[in-house]
């Protein structure tokens, strides 16, 4: 049942307007017992049947795995929680997404929380998107070639992406991060070079010394990053 109420300036009146939907049963638990399993990959129908309705899924994760959660169609909030088995929040949002690596192997919990699009139907997805695609430090980089674009995801806000280059002394290049992301180069024994932004750099490394390509970004998406011959300068 959903009363809205209607307030009269001309006469100073309060009017009302009852709508009755059937919603159904609700189709989920409001805690972990009972909570509805979630298949990775498989997409799971979900309709809040009141203002104060909770519904509960469970996941099984591996260690070191990422977990991508999310409800769908996306809107401008729309509050859930993931816990571990005992309860404890590992992660809270209102903007239908979040990136999770399991710290340990077992069953995670995905409660969504009271919002105000209860009675519409939506959607609730889990995707295990493997390990961390790219090491963060220069002895887990991940080697590319110039001339090579590398694809990434920066899934939390301290991932970093590392990526080394062979590169030859006394000679420009160009690297390009897409989409905006931050760049730093190393070469050992020198201050790294920074590009914020844009995520494009031109870098000269030192006479006998390779690079090391790092880009972070403090949002979890996907980026590419892309080495080449830069152009020459002068002096």
């Amino acid at each position: 049942m959903r009363i809205c109420a209607f307030y009269s300036s001309f006469d100073a009146t309060l009017a009302t307007q009852c709508q009755l939907d059937d919603l159904g049963q609700d189709d989920h638990a409001n805690a972990l017992q009972g909570a509805t399993p979630l298949t990775a990959g498989i997409p799971m129908a979900v309709r809040l049947h009141g203002p104060n309705d909770v519904d509960v899924f469970s996941f099984f994760a591996t260690a070191g795995h990422i977990y991508d959660i999310r409800f769908l169609p996306a809107v401008y909030e729309r509050r859930f929680r993931l816990t571990d088995a005992d309860g404890k929040t590992l992660a809270e949002t209102q903007w239908n997404r979040i990136v999770h690596e399991a710290a340990s192997t077992g069953t995670y919990y995905v409660h969504l929380l009271p919002n105000a699009s209860w009675g519409s139907d939506i959607e609730v997805r889990v995707d295990d998107l493997g390990t961390d695609d790219h090491g963060g430090t220069p002895q887990t980089a991940t080697r590319a070639d110039v001339g090579e674009t590398v694809t990434g995801l920066i899934h939390k806000e301290t991932d970093l992406d590392a990526i080394s280059v062979p590169l030859d002394a006394d000679v420009f290049y160009r690297l390009s991060c897409t989409r905006a992301c931050t760049l730093t180069t190393r070469t050992s024994g020198a201050p790294p070079l920074h590009a914020e932004g844009r995520g494009r750099l031109v870098a000269r490394p030192y006479a006998g010394f390779g690079a090391r390509h790092v880009h972070r970004q403090l949002e979890v998406h996907s980026l590419r990053l892309h080495v080449q011959v830069g152009p020459g300068e002068h002096g």
